[in-house]
């Protein structure tokens, strides 16, 4: 798949990346959600996710 050159604007793509990159950081476990309206990026969810180790004595 490609992106049409009419609607591809590298200094844009890569403002967005650098957005998302800051939003998103280090995420280990966990989702990250892009909402686009018209082609255009409107909305950015992350659920991330905690692994608690179990501690609790094995019989």
């Amino acid at each position: 798949m490609s992106i049409p050159s009419d609607i591809y604007d590298s200094a844009r793509f890569d403002e967005l990346l650098a957005l998302l990159q800051q939003l998103v950081g280090p995420l280990h476990y966990g989702t990250v959600e892009l909402t686009f309206h018209q082609g255009k990026l409107v909305q950015l969810e992350k659920k991330e996710k905690l692994r608690v180790a179990d501690t609790r004595p094995r019989n």
